[in-house]
């Protein structure tokens, strides 16, 4: 009868260098790729919470227009927002309370307003396309300057530098709405 033998192991447990460097290696360029997506995707969120922010401004000076009479501030004619870089200005034209409505007339092409509120964009976020929207009352009518004030709907692009679909874009009809367009 044959006799089988236990052959002794030279094996050692654990894991080789070789094997210790390829894990290592793999666990780099995954935390790379990592690294480069959230730093994208950081950007991403900036331009999207940036034109959020530019809708709400907006909109806040639309309900301000429709309310036509602002606490502290007066009677006014209308209420708009101004761009200008990377900054956003909610303004409004004022008007005495003596005055009616229908001497506002015209009065929105001129620069003489009242800042109400100044709001910085963050993450180098730039806001092109149309310098001034301006909301009138008692009905609401929306103008806008530059680059052509005629057309409809105006288009206010928000952009932040690095982000791969780098803009977002902002629709504001005559009638006043606002809108996000893709």
């Amino acid at each position: 009868m044959k006799r089988w033998k236990r052959k002794k192991r030279n094996d050692t447990n654990g894991f080789t260098v070789i094997e210790m460097l390829v894990v290592v290696g793999i666990t780099i360029i995954l935390s790379g790729m990592m690294l480069g997506f959230n730093r994208s995707s950081e950007k991403s969120i900036a331009l999207v919470t940036e034109r959020e922010r530019v809708m709400s401004i907006l909109g806040t000076a639309r309900s301000l227009a429709l309310q036509r009479k602002k606490p502290g501030v007066g009677f006014a004619c209308g209420y708009g927002v101004k761009f200008s870089g990377n900054s956003v200005e909610l303004f409004g034209i004022i008007r005495g309370a003596t005055s009616k409505v229908n001497d506002c007339v015209g009065l929105e092409a001129v620069n003489e307003d009242t800042t109400i509120e100044t709001f910085a964009l963050e993450k180098k976020a730039t806001a092109t396309g149309v310098t001034r929207i301006y909301f009138s009352s008692p009905y609401l009518n929306t103008k806008f300057f530059t680059p052509d004030p005629g057309v409809f709907p105006a288009i206010i692009t928000i952009s932040v530098p690095g982000v791969v679909s780098p803009v977002s874009r902002i629709e504001v009809t005559s009638g006043g709405a606002i809108s996000q367009k893709n």
